[in-house]
Formats: C-alpha cells, sequence, structure tokens
C-alpha cells in the first residue's frame, strides 16, 4: 500500500485579533515552517504520520487526532512580568457510521488547562454546518471566518480555533492556535474537512512543525496503534488492503459526554448500523473500467514530482475502491475535493 503523509517546506502568516473578529485583522507574524499532512477520509481510508495506511472495519466514536504535552505561553496583560503558561489539550473525534465506516461526525474538543471542554466545535454531515458551543454559551453556527477563543479572567487568550476562509472558494477549514511568548499565535495545524449534505465526511489535517507530531496521539499519530490488523486481498487493486477495527482509540462516552451536541447525537445514532463492516467487494472488469473514468474526471492527471505522485496513486486507488464499494460519483467528487484542499 501507499500513503498520502506528505512534507514539504511553506510560509505560513500568523494572525492575532480579538476573540469574534475577522481574523484579517490585527498583526501578523511570518515564520517559515515545516507542514507534514496525516489524512483520514470517510471512506474510510486512514494515513498516519509514520506512513500507515489502513481501512477502518468498524462504527462508532474514534480519538482521530490529539494534541497535548506543550505549554501556551503568554506574558499577562495585567501583569507584563508575569510569564503564564497553559498545559495544551486539543482534540479531534471522529464519528464513523454504517456498515462502509463513512464519517458521519467531526468533534473538535479544547480542554487546554481543564478537566472539561472549554469550547467545542461540531460538524455532521446531516448539513454539514460548523456549529460551536463554549461552557458558558449554548451552540450556534458559525457563518463566516472569525477566532474563537474565549479569554482567562484576566483576558489574556491562551488557546482558540481560527474559523479560515480557503483559497478556491471551499469549505472554511480550522486552524488550532496556541500562544507564545512573543504575544502571536503559534499554529499547531489545519484540519481541512470536505462535507456532502446527507452522504458523508473527508477530512485531512496538516501539521505546520515536524517537531509538534511526535506529540500527537490517536488513530493519525505515530504512536498508540497497538493492533497490526490484517491484510485482505483486494484483487481489482492487485495487491491487499490492510483493516483494523482500532479498538484502542474507540471511546465508549456518549458524543454528549465527550462535548457534542444531543441533536447529533440523535443523529449519529439514526445513521448507525447494526452488524459489522461489509465494504470489502470486489469488482467487476466493467465495473473497475467505469470507476477509473469517474476518479479521473474528479482527480485529473498527477503531477510529475514524485512526492505527488506518490500521493496521488494512493488517492486515485482509495477513490476506486470507494466508487466500487457504492460511493458513487459523489465518493469520487469529495475524494478530489480533500485531495486538492489547501
Amino acid at each position: 500500500t501507499t500513503t498520502t503523509t506528505t512534507t514539504t517546506t511553506t510560509t505560513t502568516t500568523t494572525t492575532t485579533s480579538e476573540s469574534g473578529q475577522d481574523p484579517s485583522s490585527g498583526t501578523t507574524t511570518s515564520t517559515t515552517t515545516t507542514t507534514s499532512t496525516a489524512q483520514g477520509a470517510g471512506d474510510p481510508h486512514i494515513d498516519t504520520f509514520d506512513g500507515q495506511h489502513y481501512l477502518l472495519l468498524k462504527q462508532g466514536s474514534f480519538s482521530f487526532w490529539r494534541f497535548s504535552g506543550s505549554d501556551a505561553e503568554i506574558f499577562s496583560a495585567k501583569n507584563q512580568a508575569l510569564l503564564k503558561k497553559l498545559p495544551v489539550d486539543f482534540k479531534i473525534y471522529a464519528h464513523y457510521s454504517g456498515h462502509t465506516s463513512y464519517t458521519k461526525g467531526l468533534l473538535l474538543v479544547d480542554s487546554s488547562g481543564a478537566t472539561t471542554p472549554k469550547r467545542v466545535l461540531e460538524l455532521t454531515s446531516e448539513d454539514c454546518t460548523w456549529r460551536t458551543k463554549t461552557k458558558d454559551t449554548e451552540w450556534s453556527a458559525v457563518e463566516k471566518p472569525q477566532l474563537l477563543s474565549l479569554p482567562d479572567a484576566d483576558g489574556d487568550e491562551m488557546t482558540a480555533f481560527r474559523m479560515t476562509e480557503p483559497l478556491h472558494g471551499q469549505k472554511m477549514y480550522v486552524e488550532l492556535l496556541m500562544k507564545k511568548t512573543d504575544g502571536a499565535f503559534k499554529k499547531i495545524g489545519n484540519l481541512y474537512v470536505r462535507c456532502k449534505p446527507g452522504y458523508h465526511i473527508n477530512t485531512k489535517i496538516a501539521m505546520t512543525s515536524k517537531e509538534d507530531i511526535g506529540l500527537v496521539q490517536g488513530q493519525v499519530g505515530a504512536q498508540g496503534h497497538t493492533a497490526a490488523g490484517e491484510d485482505h486481498k483486494a484483487s481489482f487493486l492487485q495487491g491487499t488492503r490492510r483493516v483494523r477495527s482500532d479498538s484502542e482509540f474507540v471511546t465508549s462516552e456518549k458524543w454528549t459526554d465527550l462535548g457534542g451536541s444531543a441533536a447529533a447525537e440523535t443523529y449519529l445514532s439514526e445513521v448507525d448500523e447494526e452488524g459489522p463492516a461489509i465494504f470489502l467487494k470486489d469488482c467487476t472488469g466493467q465495473e473497475r473500467i467505469e470507476a477509473k473514468a469517474m476518479c479521473k474526471k474528479y482527480l485529473g492527471e498527477p503531477s510529475t514530482r514524485s512526492e505527488d505522485l506518490h500521493s496521488f496513486e494512493n488517492r486515485f486507488d482509495n477513490c476506486v475502491f470507494d466508487v466500487c464499494n457504492g460511493g458513487g460519483e459523489v465518493a469520487a467528487e469529495l475524494a478530489a475535493e480533500i485531495f486538492h484542499a489547501e
């Protein structure tokens, strides 16, 4: 199998602004950083930061990504001589539903310096609308780019989600931020999402600093996988597929106990199906030809760069697999959108 884990050098811009304001306001600082991408798609293909690639064979709520073990630091606005530190704890849960384990819900939780969620972001495939809630406010839709933070008692912002408009008019992506001593937000990573109401969600997360990858836990992390999984023959792709149940990352907690909404919990229970995942089927010769044509229509031609070609071939094989297993044109469309998301 191949993996879509990639490493590129990019220039990133960090913007600071007051809570709820347009992120284009405020001061900016630019730094050159290394970006690595781990992808979990709603098909459900999981690619980890250490190059593992597998199919998830189970439904339920899973720890998809977690970042902890680093401190946000800032000199207090009320006392410039006081350096405040806050243990960062960001979590992303994914809920996979049905016999094909499609991603139907995402939950981003900021529990930094707290035992309960301070702010959460939620998205389901029911209507593909981002919603947010804090420990002091009710659920509300996020309809435009903005900085979502929760200042402490001194008015200091330590961590935040920034909803950002993408370059090509797709769905807003989420920047996960933590303050550093220079007063600017450091970007931990970007969460990209593609969603079609009534179908499913595709997502991938890109880490801004390669050094931070060692702190990542969850399905896409480079640590914590205790079960090797099993290889299943997928003859129409001329190879095998590694499948896992990821029991080490599944949670028995209810969606609402994780921080999600009651409405989303109801929706996810409705789309869950009884019985095991049953999507490992073969394709006829004609079905394979049609699936390849469908995927080529949306994914286009690969780049001539070797690292891009490697990633493209992996995504193309995943797309053919999904279309052959009943995903249809929507699977090809979402596969292309998340592959090109930036």
